[in-house]
């Protein structure tokens, strides 16, 4: 009996441990700091060789109600989509429910033409 009680010990103090972690690390996302590395490490997961994805200015809570200053797509000739003032908001409960539904808009938001990038690219071969 003893050793059944020691095995759910050390599996709770488990459990405990990993949900003080997840408590920390949304706390710390939550700071200036910690966004800006979320911003880093998403604009870098985002990123490839060909295309760089940048993201400026996370704001609001993180996950839940988060807002993004800039988000830019740029290929070798420049960038090639800009969206200002993107909103994200999660549901918590719809996560928890295995549903969850997300909106999201954005205050403006340009695209470089075909044309511009065609016109860009021919200027730079003559």
């Amino acid at each position: 009996m003893s050793a059944l009680r020691r095995a759910l010990k050390l599996a709770g103090g488990a459990v405990l441990g990993l949900l003080l972690a997840l408590a920390l690390a949304f706390g710390l996302l939550q700071t200036g700091p910690g966004k800006a590395w979320l911003a880093q490490r998403v604009g870098g997961w985002l990123s490839s060789p060909a295309e760089r994805v940048t993201i400026t200015g996370i704001g609001g809570l993180v996950p839940f109600d988060m807002r993004v200053a800039k988000i830019e797509l740029a290929d070798a000739q420049g960038p090639r989509v800009a969206v200002a003032d993107a909103v994200l908001a999660i549901a918590p409960a719809d996560l928890l429910a295995g549903s969850p539904a997300a909106c999201g808009c954005a205050k403006s938001a340009r695209a470089r033409s075909a044309s511009s990038a065609h016109r860009r690219g021919a200027a730079a071969a003559a």
